[in-house]
């Protein structure tokens, strides 16, 4: 818990580096789509070999660009000591798309110098350019879905709460001892252990059955109720992620 505790800062850089990369990869789609469509000035979109050449040099600098993105996210992976392999293996990815690209240009301007360029070819190489970016980013985002949901579930508890005749009835406790596997966690209260920090018990004669940490937390009595504080999230659910509380 301590752990999960000191990678949420990791995990939110990673979040905003990726959606960084998304939004890179969203201008190339948008400069590679414009490299041949017609416009006002050529109907049918028919180019010169000098505009063409102007528009793949600059699409090479946004290349460029977003290579330089890609670099600082892997600096970070490699400096960070808990890094994902998962992670790392799609930096590679995102590295190998964009050199592929780069072949892709450097193809292209060495048609336009043999008076080979064909303008329904290009567009068909930027067709299949636009469908592999496509693709990447599904991929990104199916990354990014896998690390929420682990992230989640990391930072998932339960607090079920009942009082003592409940207890003794549902059979989870009788005068000599408790048996906690009997326990429903369906009917329990399913919360994020990173931001629950208090609970209101309506009863001001209550108390936790769980094993968690003294010192953890303190039970404030508060008129006819008790109020559960976590002082110390980390250790407070260090022993278990189920809370249960007898009133």
């Amino acid at each position: 818990m301590v752990q999960v505790g000191n990678q949420a800062d990791t995990l939110e850089l990673f979040r905003t580096s990726f959606e960084s990369i998304l939004l890179a990869l969203d201008s190339i789609y948008v400069q590679e789509d414009i490299l041949f469509l017609p416009d006002a000035e050529h109907p049918k979109g028919k180019y010169s070999k000098k505009e063409i050449n102007h528009k793949l040099d600059s699409f090479q600098q946004l290349i460029e660009r977003q290579k330089k993105r890609i670099d600082s996210l892997e600096v970070t992976l490699r400096r960070d000591e808990s890094e994902l392999s998962s992670l790392g293996r799609l930096i590679g990815y995102l590295r190998n798309n964009i050199e592929l690209k780069e072949t892709e240009i450097s193809k292209m301007k060495k048609e336009l110098q043999s008076s080979k360029a064909n303008v329904a070819k290009l567009s068909g190489q930027v067709k299949t350019m636009t469908q592999t970016i496509d693709q990447l980013e599904e991929d990104n985002k199916a990354q990014l879905e896998i690390l929420q949901a682990q992230d989640a579930a990391l930072n998932e508890g339960y607090v079920y709460m009942a009082s003592q005749k409940e207890f003794l009835k549902s059979g989870i406790s009788n005068f000599f001892k408790k048996d906690m596997s009997k326990i429903d966690l369906s009917q329990a209260t399913k919360v994020d252990i990173r931001y629950f920090l208090e609970v209101t018990i309506p009863s001001k004669n209550a108390k936790s059955l769980s094993s968690m940490p003294k010192g953890s937390y303190t039970l404030e009595k508060a008129g006819g109720e008790t109020i559960l504080k976590i002082s110390n999230p980390a250790s407070f659910w260090s022993v278990s992620n189920v809370l249960v509380v007898q009133y």
